[in-house]
């Protein structure tokens, strides 16, 4: 009980519950692999440090993308519905801007896809599971007033 007082109280007071890297922090992309010059044509392509770098700013490119566009107040209403809100965002793939894509490499799509779905999935996730506990305190204080009134009394 202790320990479920302590969560909702960070939950209230905005306190991130899960750690998040700074923004400069590069994490590769979890399926995404480095194409070394030799993979990419023998060495007649780009630079392994060319490929880095293309990753390194499409994963980046991709977690902003994806920050700004998620839809917040639709996830937190969806968390409320017990069950469907977290089903929902562990199964819903979110669809990718294309405008994104103009003028870019293949290597950049990739990764850049890859990281936006990731990042999408773990966004509605997050605030899915936020607007379950919230859906729950709710439901329970109003469950808690009306039976502490007497409204579900049998007479």
């Amino acid at each position: 009980m202790k320990i479920q007082f302590i969560f909702v109280l960070l939950l209230l007071l905005g306190v991130p519950l899960i750690a998040v890297p700074e923004e400069n922090t590069f994490i590769p992309p979890r399926k995404t692999q480095v194409i070394t010059a030799e993979a990419n044509g023998g060495g007649m392509g780009k630079s392994e440090i060319e490929l880095r770098m293309i990753q390194r700013l499409a994963t980046l490119n991709a977690e902003n993308d994806a920050e700004a566009s998620i839809n917040k107040p639709m996830w937190l209403f969806l968390g409320c519905v017990p069950g469907i809100g977290l089903l929902s965002a562990l199964v819903y793939n979110p669809p990718v801007p294309i405008s994104r894509f103009i003028g870019n490499s293949s290597e950049y799509i990739v990764v850049y896809t890859e990281a936006y779905k990731r990042k999408m999935k773990a966004l509605q996730f997050g605030f899915a599971f936020a607007g379950c506990i919230t859906g729950g305190i709710v439901g329970g204080g109003a469950l808690l007033t009306i039976y502490s009134s007497g409204g579900f009394a049998t007479e």
